[in-house]
């Protein structure tokens, strides 16, 4: 008996041990979970706070260093102000005495200085007097009225604003996004102009129904224009249905279209550029662009910003993939730029891009087992003819950010004033923040344009803000240039998946034996 209970106390022991070992294996499993836990719940609440504030999803979570000293570099020429071509006025300032003690002052020497300043503006007045009578023959009544007129409107609204206030007022309201209220306290605190916030909203119904043949013309140019870049962010229409959205198409020679709509879908874009439009459109790889039949090129940014994100979660074999996209794309960059210098001959630098589209092309169709390489290699695929088009054509730019840059000022204006409160708003909006991009981007001023279509009877399209599309040109036949090569380039053509200094020719991690991933 005893020999048996010293058995089965030995069995007890060595099975509370186990069981101790377990527990404290739960045990530091459980406080990793805790913490794990707590930190998703701290990233939880960060993007909560993110979504919420609106100026959140554009602030820089940490500043790049660049390392480079602030300031000019020596040796750069100075950049100051001009002097001024015209002065208006000369005040001479006598030096009589020292100013310190009174004494007489010796060996006086001349200085100049320009003072560029503003003139104190006053409104100006002016009175029409205008004739109403009966036509004797068709009995139909007329009134006189005089080139400067904006309205015939008489009696108790007899007192108008004129073109050139109202043009400035649409411009800082339309192309810096000053609010309407705030615009009138302007105009009264240094103009001395006194108007009302809804004076302002229902000139510019009028000015925006005046300037509708000029918008539609610049959708003509954006529609001739052969390279177009596209882009959309989300808007809000107080009284809409739906969620509304701004797009932006851009065109490298000047041309800004913004067109709100309740639909993210293809069918603004063939509303806006039309189902025959032969250019080239740079966008960032949305569906909505997949209904137009014309040629499109994919934004390199956006694809080094998703191999970013995949290199942050990815481990060991998995990250291979999105490293080995990221160096495709490095070599297509530089490609770029020796196409833009010319520094090699035509003939190499084609065989160059015909190397780099044969190891992209074998490089998407290796075996992927990853979700996340999965989902990015079938994009890739599905605008695998999109990516390197700015390689075949010098028109073309690798990335999308003339459309970004444009869409910009929108968001400035949409987190300033949330947007619009009808759609009727909505298409003023679109109207006169196009036109006024538009002449910004073209060096010409609104409100200096916009007074001499104010005075017009009719409708009609400001035709000096539109200037005429360049033309795609083709790779250049340059001669041979010199040898010096680019960072990331391999020398004599030679493929970008051996210069990673790695056996490419592996999988994401899960079979080191399949082909490229």
């Amino acid at each position: 008996m005893g020999a048996a209970r010293h058995s089965r106390e030995a069995l007890l022991e060595a099975e509370n041990g186990r069981l101790r070992e377990r527990v404290g294996e739960l045990e530091r499993r459980n406080e990793e979970l805790v913490a794990e836990v707590g930190e998703l719940k701290l990233r939880l609440e960060e993007a909560l706070r993110a979504a919420k504030r609106q100026a959140a999803p554009f602030r820089r979570r940490q500043r790049k260093r660049s390392g480079k000293k602030a300031g000019r570099k020596p040796g750069h020429p100075a950049a100051n102000r001009p002097v001024p071509g015209t002065v208006d006025q000369i005040i001479d300032v006598p030096l009589e005495s020292c100013p310190f003690c009174g004494g007489p002052i010796d060996d006086v020497r001349s200085h100049e200085q320009f003072v560029v300043d503003i003139p104190p503006v006053q409104p100006s007045v002016t009175q029409f007097v205008t004739h109403s009578g009966t036509c004797r023959r068709c009995g139909r009544r007329a009134r006189s009225r005089h080139a400067d007129q904006t309205s015939d409107a008489t009696g108790a609204a007899g007192v108008q604003v004129g073109p050139r206030a109202l043009a400035l007022a649409v411009d800082i309201k339309h192309r810096v996004g000053v609010p309407y209220r705030k615009v009138t306290g302007l105009f009264d605190l240094f103009f001395g102009l006194h108007v009302s916030p809804g004076a302002l909203v229902r000139a510019e119904k009028r000015i925006a129904q005046s300037c509708e043949p000029t918008y539609q013309r610049l959708i003509e140019q954006v529609r001739n224009s052969p390279v177009v870049h596209g882009d959309e962010t989300g808007w809000h229409i107080a009284t809409a249905d739906k969620k509304a959205w701004l797009w932006v198409f851009a065109t490298p020679s000047g041309e800004t279209l913004y067109a709100i709509r309740t639909s993210r879908g293809k069918d603004v874009v063939d509303d806006v550029l039309g189902d025959e439009y032969a250019g080239t459109l740079v966008v960032d790889g949305w569906g909505a662009y997949k209904s137009l039949e014309c040629r499109k090129a994919q934004c390199i940014a956006h694809l080094f910003r998703r191999c970013a994100e995949l290199l942050e979660v990815q481990k060991r074999g998995s990250a291979r993939f999105p490293h080995a996209v990221k160096e495709l794309l490095t070599w297509a960059m530089d490609l770029k730029r020796v196409q833009l210098e010319g520094l090699w001959s035509t003939r190499m630098y084609r065989r160059q891009v015909r190397q780099l589209e044969a190891d992209f092309d074998k490089l998407l169709h290796g075996q992927l087992t990853d979700p996340d390489n999965l989902r990015f290699a079938k994009h890739l695929r599905a605008h695998q003819d999109e990516v390197f088009v700015f390689l075949r054509d010098p028109a073309v730019a690798p990335t999308n950010n003339l459309a970004e840059r444009e869409i910009r000022p929108a968001v400035l204006v949409r987190k300033i004033s949330a947007g619009n409160r009808t759609p009727v708003g909505a298409h003023v909006h679109e109207v006169l923040a196009s036109l006024s991009r538009t002449t910004e981007r073209k060096g010409l001023l609104l409100p200096e344009l916009l007074p001499d279509l104010l005075r017009s009877t009719e409708p009609a399209a400001l035709l000096p803000i539109f200037g005429a599309p360049t033309t795609s040109r083709p790779i250049p036949e340059t001669a041979h240039g010199s040898q010096c090569r680019p960072n990331h380039l391999p020398r004599n053509g030679g493929s970008v998946l051996r210069r990673a200094g790695r056996p490419m020719a592996r999988g994401d991690g899960a079979d080191a034996r399949a082909p490229p991933s």
